[in-house]
């Protein structure tokens, strides 16, 4: 089921980052994000409560400009 929240995301296993792109557009980087947290997102039947429950305000974070290196993949 498409998120109402979250457009996709993709992570980066050598930097620990998890790359968010939300449907207004917005990308943000996740830091030190583990594996595990990555795996239950990609497992998770809503990304978007996975997301507000295990991701936000638990990680440092930036906004990206969209043309940032290292995009999104779809899930």
């Amino acid at each position: 089921m498409p998120s109402t929240a979250i457009r996709r995301f993709s992570y980066d296993d050598q930097s620990r980052t998890l790359f968010v792109t939300f449907v207004d557009g917005d990308l943000y980087a996740y830091f030190d994000v583990e594996p595990e947290v990555h795996a239950g997102m990609e497992a998770a039947p809503s990304k978007g409560r996975f997301f507000a429950h295990r991701v936000r305000n638990r990680y440092r974070y930036r906004k990206l400009e969209a043309a940032s290196p290292g995009p999104p993949a779809a899930w």
